[in-house]
């Protein structure tokens, strides 16, 4: 009993460590007053501000980007026979030197092979690579992770799964023995929970839109099978043998597939430049939206404002051409 009541306690206290860990340097601050902005912040792409907005990359990403080409005069979107075709805007094609990197590789994935393309979801390697992009040129300064807490949780989980299947006796008595199955059982408690928390930061905001009716709603029974069934298969091998340790290992893993993702967080000059977007955004969802509701008859796609949409695209903002293309092109990051 004693045991079982100090594995309750080791759950308790890896949430409070979560909890300490996302009141310390997780927890959205405020950057001040909004502004209104009638400019998007300067040499910042839809691409990027998406980035900073979202802090994650996704379909409307891609999306977003395809929109800025367009607008660039690098591409045509052109609805076709209830699809959408993409087309090179000039066959004696050279990219601007100073085009973004994210949008100078989709522009080349695009038209490697010819200089017409359906529209479709992007092969998932591609979202992978403008993750890597943007992080790169993004992440430290505007965006971090908060990785060494995320880890820490996982360290300590596997630690515990350690020790408590020790105490309770579970395997060999031969101490040799005991002390390498019980290693082995805290390594996989831990590598369960860094699987999870991995599949789950990269699908969270697909998950959100999918619940708000802009992304495949598959999306979400995906995610269960991934993030929740292996993890509930451990639970149910472990536990006709030590159900109190199985109890207690499904917690943690849960608990680290899940929690970690809120640890991430924007830097003070992240904070600072997501006040500039929100104060775009304010704008966008005002007078900008009202002429282009005004501007688009209903189904039509072809009334665009070139300038902006790739932002109304990026921002999430409910516009009916921005949303047309943004579902069709709607990616898992992961799965």
């Amino acid at each position: 009993m004693k045991i079982n009541q100090i594995g309750y306690a080791l759950v308790a206290a890896l949430a409070a460590y979560y909890l300490i860990a996302w009141l310390l340097v997780g927890r959205t601050r405020s950057s001040g007053s909004v502004v209104v902005r009638y400019r998007p912040p300067e040499n910042f792409s839809p691409a990027a501000i998406r980035f900073i907005y979202t802090m994650r990359v996704d379909g409307r990403t891609y999306t977003a980007i395809l929109a800025q080409l367009a607008a660039r005069g690098l591409l045509q979107i052109v609805p076709q026979n209830g699809s959408v075709i993409l087309k090179q805007a000039r066959r004696d094609y050279s990219a601007p030197k100073d085009l973004p990197d994210e949008e100078k590789a989709i522009l080349k994935e695009l038209f490697e092979w010819g200089e017409h393309v359906p529209l479709k979801r992007p092969d998932w390697r591609t979202v992978e690579r403008l993750q890597e992009t943007l992080q790169q040129q993004l992440g430290g300064k505007f965006v971090t992770r908060n990785m060494g807490w995320a880890v820490a949780g996982m360290v300590i989980s596997g630690i515990v799964a350690t020790w408590l299947s020790m105490a309770s006796g579970l395997f060999s008595k031969d101490p040799v023995d005991a002390w390498v199955a019980c290693t082995f059982a805290g390594l996989t408690v831990a590598i369960y929970g860094a699987f999870g928390y991995q599949m789950w930061d990269r699908n969270m905001l697909a998950t959100k839109l999918a619940l708000r009716g802009l992304y495949r709603r598959r999306t979400l029974p995906l995610l269960v099978a991934f993030v929740v069934i292996y993890p509930a298969l451990w639970f149910v091998l472990i536990r006709s043998v030590a159900p109190v340790f199985a109890g207690v290992t499904e917690a943690m893993i849960l608990m680290n597939t899940f929690l970690p993702s809120a640890l991430r967080n924007h830097t003070a000059e992240g904070r600072r430049l997501r006040g500039e977007i929100e104060g775009f955004r304010q704008y966008l969802a005002g007078t900008e939206q009202d002429r282009l509701q005004r501007m688009n008859e209903p189904g039509k796609l072809v009334k665009i404002d070139p300038e902006l949409i790739p932002y109304e695209i990026a921002l999430d903002l409910r516009e009916a051409w921005g949303d047309a293309l943004g579902i069709q092109a709607m990616v898992e990051t992961e799965l």
